[in-house]
């Protein structure tokens, strides 16, 4: 198999992604991908989506925040374009950073069809964060795609993934979510990209002035 095309989803214009995305994409241009950049669905422009995704109430008792929404779009929108490729893709977010790569052979021999590439630091501790990579073939992607659109979205887009690949697929094994890593600390230093509605003490680009201009 040969290396699949990687879409990188940054936040252009905002420092903090735009400075973990170029991080990122020198981590996988050095492995010899080709890293395609993808400017993400923000809470300004996700209502322009012909396509309109359901929330619902979030299992937590809570609203979707804009940000958890723009999301989904921005994974929908790179999806539609997994769907149309010849072979498998690599989708990832901007703190997406390589450090082991992929095995493609052995994946290609134990017939992976999705997987769960990335996990995050925070601290000495490192949790399965299902959306920040993922490979994914083209029929799954389409299949996804459609997923999206007819199902009541109740988790955020990792809660989401995680079922999606359990259902579908083999790849929420550990051996794969070793591959890619997102470190937290930098976000709470800058500045995180995401309000889930709980994290009021932290600096919130998206929240304070992201979308001001």
């Amino acid at each position: 198999m040969k290396k699949p095309q990687v879409f990188l989803i940054r936040i252009k214009d905002n420092p903090v992604s735009m400075w973990e995305s170029g991080r990122s994409y020198q981590t996988w241009r050095s492995a010899g991908y080709n890293v395609a950049l993808f400017d993400a669905i923000t809470p300004k422009t996700y209502l322009d989506s012909e396509i309109k995704l359901t929330f619902k109430k979030h299992w937590r008792g809570r609203e979707f925040t804009e940000t958890e929404k723009a999301v989904f779009y921005s994974h929908l929108s790179v999806l539609s374009l997994a769907r149309r490729k010849s072979g498998p893709s690599i989708v990832i977010e901007h703190d997406a950073h390589l450090v082991k790569d992929l095995d493609l052979k052995k994946m290609e021999k134990e017939d992976i069809d999705v997987a769960a590439l990335g996990m995050c630091v925070r601290g000495n501790n490192k949790y399965q964060v299902p959306c920040l990579a993922y490979f994914i073939n083209p029929a799954l992607a389409g299949f996804f795609y459609d997923d999206m659109q007819m199902k009541d979205i109740t988790k955020n887009i990792d809660g989401y993934f995680s079922e999606f690949i359990a259902s579908y697929g083999k790849g929420l094994r550990e051996e794969y979510s070793e591959h890619v890593l997102a470190c937290e600390e930098f976000r709470y230093e800058l500045g995180t990209t995401i309000d889930h509605g709980n994290d009021k003490h932290l600096p919130n680009m998206f929240h304070e002035n992201m979308f001001d201009t």
